[in-house]
Order: C-alpha cells, then structure tokens, then sequence
C-alpha cells in the first residue's frame, strides 16, 4: 500500500478523495491511503506527495513557477 499525502486550500469531499485514491491505484498499480491537509496559502488546487515525489497542481505552485521564469528573464 502506496501512502499519499494530499494538501489542498479547502477541505477535499470524499468524492474527490476517492477519486485520488483510484488514480494512484491505476498509475501505480496499488491501493493508497490517503492523509489530507488543508493548507490556505495554496490558494486553489492542491499538491500531492508520494514517498519522494511531489506534484504540485496549486495556484502557489504557479505563481512561484512564474515568478522563477521572469527573475531568469531578468
């Protein structure tokens, strides 16, 4: 069983919850148990931790990004 940690602005439904869980089954042929966190300074969208790896789908992970590209441009 994969552990996966999911951080979102708002509070996730379980609807979403579940839906997260299939993808991670699917992409890595596993059940996962899921810890949520609500973290506001996301902003929108969420992040998702497994074991090393992060996926960052948040309005802070592309404000950030953006902001690293200009500062390059610079």
């Amino acid at each position: 069983m994969l552990h996966v940690v999911v951080s979102s602005a708002v509070q996730l439904s379980a609807a979403q919850l579940e839906k997260i869980k299939k993808a991670v089954a699917k992409k890595h042929g596993k059940n996962a148990s899921v810890t949520t966190n609500v973290d506001p300074s996301l902003i929108g969208g969420l992040t998702i931790t497994l074991g090393s790896r992060q996926l960052d789908g948040s309005i802070k992970g592309k404000i950030d990004r953006i902001k690293k590209s200009l500062e390059e441009i610079q």
